[in-house]
């Protein structure tokens, strides 16, 4: 990894490399106002000791935190938010209103996550905690917040999971979409630069995650930041929309194509499999997969649930 863990974003925003996995797969954004800091997302957490490296690095203390917008509830979002609350004594944590209780309380999110990664679990996540109930806030659509005057406003498109949000900065011009708009992280080898989505159980909703990219696309915001991982310019975003529709529509007809078989999850993850191997590193005869098994064990699981409720109301 690099001394640094800072990029410069510019107007005020700063891409914090979260030590999760490997480098550039997982962001954590610190937005700053005249020596003020709301940070945007607490990934896994590990990723206290990058943020804290990251304030020293700036010149900033803790205490000039005033906000952890915390994303949605997924550990790699979520995780670390019970040990920012230890370091950052004045930050507000703030939240989609259907994550609250699991913010103070993480041990059914602790549990599902412990289901899904089993013995991996203590390797990518450790000790979770919560964040003390008192200095948690809700925030619904649209409602905003002011850092050192900069308006930050919240947006709550759900598909990849309900209890979802991203932040508009207009100061910055700039939305924080975390897992909202789709996932870009570099991959090792020759891979493509392509969108993918990530069907994360258990709230995946193809239909409400393509309304969420054209409202994000809607903003007409300069640029989006994904936590997986970077920055988007307003020039690429509609080739990069195009391929988060066609990652959506393709998903559905996986779960339409494997329905009938013996073991539907094991034929999702067949095709899911071929599907990125083939999209992600096209014509290479040994493509390091692996590096995206992951994220097909994930997204195939939630694929899976989706087709089982989707199929069972059809």
């Amino acid at each position: 990894m690099a001394d640094s863990v800072l990029v410069d974003r510019g107007g005020g925003t700063w891409q914090v490399e979260s030590g999760y996995l490997r480098d550039d797969y997982l962001a954590v954004y610190l937005i700053v106002e005249d020596g003020k800091v709301a940070i945007f997302d607490t990934a896994h957490p590990g990723s206290r000791s990058q943020v804290e490296a990251a304030l020293a690095e700036l010149d900033l203390q803790p205490e000039a935190v005033e906000y952890v917008f915390v994303s949605h509830l997924h550990l790699d979002h979520s995780g670390g938010a019970g040990h920012y609350a230890r370091m950052l004594p004045n930050a507000r944590f703030i939240c989609h209103p259907k994550a609250a209780e699991h913010l103070a309380d993480p041990i059914k999110i602790i549990e599902a996550a412990k289901d899904i990664y089993k013995e991996s679990y203590d390797r990518l996540y450790g000790e979770v905690i919560g964040v003390p109930s008192e200095r948690i806030e809700t925030a619904a659509d649209g409602t905003s917040f002011s850092l050192g005057g900069r308006s930050l406003q919240v947006l709550t498109p759900a598909g990849h999971s309900f209890h979802q949000f991203c932040l508009l900065d207009k100061s910055a011009d700039c939305c924080h979409t975390a897992d909202g708009f789709g996932h870009l992280p570099r991959l090792p080898g020759n891979a493509k630069s392509v969108m993918r989505v990530i069907s994360a159980p258990s709230q995946f909703a193809p239909e409400k995650w393509h309304e969420a990219v054209e409202q994000i696309a809607g903003l007409k915001a300069a640029r989006i930041s994904i936590a997986h991982c970077g920055m988007l310019e307003a020039a690429e975003l509609p080739e990069r929309v195009a391929q988060v529709q066609e990652e959506l529509a393709t998903f559905v007809d996986f779960a339409r194509n494997s329905a009938n078989s013996a073991d539907p999850l094991a034929e999702i993850t067949r095709l899911m499999r071929e599907h990125w191997l083939a999209k992600l590193w096209p014509g290479e005869s040994n493509p390091p997969g692996e590096s995206i098994d992951g994220d097909i064990t994930l997204a195939a699981l939630g694929l899976a649930l989706w087709q089982k409720r989707h199929m069972n109301k059809a």
